[in-house]
């Protein structure tokens, strides 16, 4: 019997060993991820910056078709939740661009009045 528990000793010690192996490697693995994410961000912020800077200042009715096609795309790039619907005010007559949304006359949806 002495040797069975000696034995089980062993391999709670072996166990015990590797348990503090592995929760060494996960501190490094954690401390790695959280690195990665912030370069990961650095480097996004990095190119937004460097897109905003290549948009064009101002565009208006006159400006040509590429600049407005340029501008919308960079306005609704990546976003497959959000689409731009046209609207025109009955009372000014000024037109635009509006995010749409599912849920716009629900009250507290999507910021509308």
């Amino acid at each position: 019997m002495t040797d069975r528990i000696q034995e089980i000793e062993a391999l709670l010690s072996e166990a015990e060993e590797e348990l503090a192996c592995l929760e060494s490697r996960r501190t490094v693995l954690i401390e790695d991820i959280q690195k990665l994410k912030q370069q990961r961000m650095l480097i996004q912020f990095t190119d937004a910056v460097s897109d905003f800077e290549k948009a064009p200042e101002c565009v208006t009715n006159a400006s040509d078709s590429d600049a407005k096609v340029r501008i919308f795309m960079d306005l609704f790039r990546g976003r497959q939740d959000v689409y731009p619907r046209r609207f025109e005010s009955q009372r000014t007559g000024k037109s635009g661009y509006q995010p749409a949304c599912r849920n716009e006359w629900k009250k507290g949806r999507c910021r509308k009045p």
